[in-house]
């Protein structure tokens, strides 16, 4: 998801569809009054779904890994996140992601 600047702002993957799972977000921030509440404004936030270069489906570490490339590399662009959950621990993926670098 972006912000009206063109900053990625969230980072997620899911199976049921993106604008199922980003309603949910928006649902979820109302209700327990967080930011993502804010997220529902069409004139602030924009959902965009991103396609990763590999061809069928994800291993759920594959997935993760590229959640956690796609995180890093928004961060490392000084993108705001508003990420809170670590998509695979530190000590996992760097074990792994000479396997499965994502770029």
């Amino acid at each position: 998801m972006t912000d009206a600047n063109g900053k990625t702002v969230y980072v997620g993957q899911t199976q049921q569809g993106i604008n199922t799972r980003f309603d949910q977000h928006v649902a979820e921030g109302a209700k327990k009054g967080n930011f993502k509440a804010e997220w529902g404004d069409p004139e602030k936030f924009k959902v965009e779904q991103v396609e990763i270069p590999k061809k069928g489906p994800l291993t759920p570490y594959e997935a993760h890994v590229w959640e956690k490339h796609l995180i890093d590399e928004s961060k490392a662009a000084g993108n705001p996140i508003q990420n809170k959950a670590n998509p695979i621990g530190e000590t996992k993926y760097n074990k792994f992601k000479k396997l499965h670098t994502p770029c």
